[in-house]
Parts: C-alpha cells; structure tokens; sequence
C-alpha cells in the first residue's frame, strides 16, 4: 500500500498524488490519501484554508482509513532521513529530485511536495487520463474552448491570492512583477504567430487593470458553478502558456498535448532562495 499525504491546494495535491500514482501502479498495489493535514495545515505553516480537492478529477485511489494510517510508524532516526535505510514513513526533503524515492518499498507513507515531473513523467499517459474532469463543463467554459481551439492561444495565469494578501505567504513565495508578464508575451510573440491570449486569475479586476497586451486578449471569468479544475482543463487546451510561481499553472501547462507548446516560466520560484528549484520545471521549458 502506498499512501500520500495530501497538503496544499489542487497543484500542490496533484503533485502529491502523481508521485503516489506512479509508486502504486509499478509495485501493483493500492494507492491511499491521508487527508490528516486539511484539519491542522498550521503543521507545515500554511495558515491558507486549504480543502481536499482531487474529486474534481478521475483519479484512481481510495481514501486511507485510521487503520491505514496507524500501520506506520513515524520515521525515526538519522539514517533514515538520509535515505540510508528505508523507512515507511519518507519526507521530501526539499532540495530537488531525489531518485532515491523511486525505489522505495510498496509500503510507504510519503510526505511532501514532491515537485519534479521526474517523480512521475513515465506515467504521464495514466495522469492525462486521471486528471480529465469528473463532471460536465459549465456552458461558459465549452464557450471558451471553442475559441481556444480555434487559435493559437495563450494561457497567462497571474496568481495573486494569498500571495499578496497574505504576508506569511507573500514572504515565502512573492509575486511574479507585471514586467515579468510583459516580457514573458513578447517571446512568446516572437515565436508564435498571431497569438491570442487568455489571462486566468484569482484576482481578475487587478489584471484586467494592470494587464494590457497590444493582442488580442481575454480575460478569463465564470460563475460560482465552475470549478477551479475546469479553470485548468481550459488552460490544458491553450497552446502555449505562460505560467506563474505556481503548481495550479504549473498542471495547466504540463497537462498541455501540443507538442509545439513554448512554456515560459519565472526564473524565481520562490522569494526564499534555500529552495532548490532546478527541478520545477521540465526541460525545455523557458525561465525568465
């Protein structure tokens, strides 16, 4: 049994899940969520409230039950957390890839964020079926499809969120400045002929203000019945992407199938630099 703990939002969980998927599909065993975090996420210092938000996809797990859990122990020792002897209980340590998680056991715990597309990129035609909308579309978001796969289109995700409203996030994670985003149009305007670009937001009234590209642009909104995995399955369709420090454009890009697809990404991840980012981002990809 491989059982992953789930934190953060849909990227972050996404992320997670995907490493699990992978480690539970080649030892053919059964694939568990620990939902543990969602009712103390001060335990890693994310004081976002955060649900679970994976039933927005065809996923293929179950939910760990208390009886799941308890079957492992709390990793100890310093051995360990080197990866020196397994443990049933592993953390991502944070400082990139780690091939070492590939041969785990077929019964482990993970906890992490795990964000490499190494962790999983040889399962990527199982994740490109999982991560297909559970339910129907909202009409507003077919609407937008038709135009997306009728043009070169753009996606542009500007995140802004908890980003600036939240200083303890801010401080950890910044925000990509508005030059960032006006370089990152102008090569892709330099490789792409006519584009169309599709801006999605949290905060669409800052971009549609801040934001102002001499192409033809939409800026993306729908009702309360469309869900943020609809936002990521339309950004899916879009040709190319823009991509913010953020694990939800992140999934909108690499859920893309156009394989003449330009990525441009930020340079900088995270404001905190102890982070080793050298792997967020799959090769080929552009960091500005």
């Amino acid at each position: 049994m491989i059982v992953t703990k789930l934190m953060g939002g849909l990227g972050n969980q996404m992320f997670q899940y995907s490493l699990g998927r992978r480690l539970a599909h080649e030892r053919g065993v059964p694939l568990k969520l620990d939902l543990s975090w969602f009712g103390n996420p001060n335990e890693i210092g994310d004081d976002t409230v955060r649900q679970y938000a994976l039933d927005g996809w065809r996923i293929q797990a179950s939910i760990a039950t208390a009886e799941d859990l308890a079957s492992f122990s709390p990793q100890g020792g310093l051995l360990a957390r080197l990866r020196l002897v397994n443990s049933p209980v592993v953390r991502d340590r944070a400082r990139g890839f780690e091939r070492s998680v590939l041969r785990l056991p077929s019964h482990v715990h993970l906890t992490g964020y795990w964000h490499s597309e190494k962790y999983f990129k040889t399962i990527r035609e199982i994740l490109l079926r999982d991560f297909t909308l559970s339910a129907a579309p909202c009409p507003h978001v077919v609407e937008l499809l038709n135009r997306v796969e009728g043009s070169p289109a753009v996606a542009i995700h500007v995140r802004r969120g908890d980003y600036a409203e939240n200083p303890r996030t801010n401080e950890f994670h910044g925000l990509c400045p508005i030059e960032y985003y006006q370089e990152a149009v102008q090569l892709i305007a330099d490789r792409v002929a006519d584009p169309s670009f599709f801006v999605f937001s949290d905060d669409p009234d800052w971009v549609q203000e801040n934001l102002k590209l001499a192409w033809p642009t939409t800026y993306v909104t729908h009702g309360a019945n469309c869900s943020p995995h609809q936002d990521m399955w339309l950004m899916s369709h879009c040709a190319h992407h823009i991509i913010a420090n953020s694990s939800f454009s992140w999934w909108g890009a690499w859920l893309c199938r156009n394989e003449g697809q330009v990525v441009i990404a930020p340079a900088r991840w995270y404001r905190d630099t102890k982070y080793n980012t050298d792997d967020i981002t799959p090769k080929g990809w552009i960091r500005i």
